[in-house]
């Protein structure tokens, strides 16, 4: 009998519509539940895990729960089942995931049989908004069902995509059948059907964006970061597990005079170009501005939220991984 069932839903607006929406065949659901969790997936540089069809998963969810996953994939030979596919899991207390595959959990030490942990790598990350309404039973329709629907943002560098999801978890048997209802969410919403994960999906997502950011260092394009200084502390982003500069694609004053825009609520203030930071492989020419007095620069009220950091504190962090 069908488990889960998922389909990719191709806008964001498709899917806030479907989580406002009645549930189909006449279902009852509770008060959507918000959940937010990122997840890593560790490699070596050479993919040596995906070679040997293992996954390693570092999870942190909202609920401060930080699970390490350890997947083996299934081998056939000629139609029969050489080796059957394995799953290890644990709650760990370790904060970051290098610290985790380290760890004495069950995955953390299987790992080591097929790789020293300090060869891998943080490979292939993503976050994930999650809501979720569960189904009600009713006289004639005993079944329960989990509804999840899930916006998926991969990042890579200062470029991020999102894609979105849906699916259905039976919970407990019953009628509707979970393929029925399935069906009635395509026929209603025009869904197709997914065969992969959502790390898959954020792998090919993740390829072509680094293919975007090379073909920006190619085309000679740049970026302006903006060091915004108001009352002896910097105007840094908060960018999952670290801090950053407020930057955006452009060049020259008018860029940066853009970042103001979109950090600050306001263009104006006193701007000066410092210099230039030399283009990476995916990454392209960085333009440094200096910006004084810029107005809007205290108020808290602007998105994307700002932390202002001392600058005592911020030479005193330069080279570490929560900088950048």
């Amino acid at each position: 009998m069908l488990a889960e069932w998922k389909a990719d839903v191709p806008t964001l607006d498709l899917l806030n519509r479907m989580v406002g929406d009645p549930l189909p065949l006449g279902l009852r659901a509770g008060l959507v539940e918000p959940f937010f969790q990122r997840d890593i997936y560790f490699d070596s540089a050479d993919w040596t895990l995906r070679r040997r069809g293992v996954s390693c998963r570092f999870r942190i969810g909202v609920d401060d729960r930080r699970v390490l996953t350890l997947r083996t994939g299934g081998r056939w030979e000629d139609g029969a089942v050489v080796m059957l596919p394995q799953r290890f899991e644990a709650l760990v207390p370790e904060l970051e995931g290098d610290q985790a595959l380290a760890g004495t959990s069950d995955p953390a030490r299987r790992l080591r049989a097929l790789i020293e942990p300090g060869q891998l790598l943080p490979r292939i990350q993503f976050e994930t908004e999650r809501r979720v309404r569960h189904s009600k039973p009713t006289w004639f329709s005993r079944g329960r069902h989990e509804i999840i629907y899930d916006v998926v943002t991969v990042r890579s560098h200062h470029l991020a995509q999102k894609f979105q999801e849906l699916k259905l978890r039976a919970v407990r048997a019953g009628r509707p059948r979970l393929d029925r209802l399935a069906q009635a969410f395509q026929e209603r919403y025009g869904l197709r059907p997914l065969l992969v994960g959502k790390q898959e999906r954020a792998d090919k997502l993740l390829r072509e964006l680094e293919a975007e950011g090379l073909a920006d260092v190619t085309r000679g394009g740049r970026e302006v970061a903006v060091i915004a200084v108001q009352a002896g502390a910097v105007a840094m982003l908060a960018e999952s597990d670290s801090f950053t500069l407020p930057m955006r694609r452009g060049s020259g004053e008018e860029g940066c005079r853009d970042v103001l825009r979109a950090s600050f609520g306001s263009a104006d203030g006193q701007v000066r170009f410092l210099g230039t930071a030399p283009a990476g492989l995916t990454r392209p020419l960085l333009e440094v501005w200096e910006v004084r007095r810029a107005i809007g620069a205290l108020d808290s009220a602007h998105a994307p939220p700002l932390h202002w950091v001392p600058v005592e504190e911020l030479l005193a962090a330069v080279g570490s991984p929560g900088l950048r």
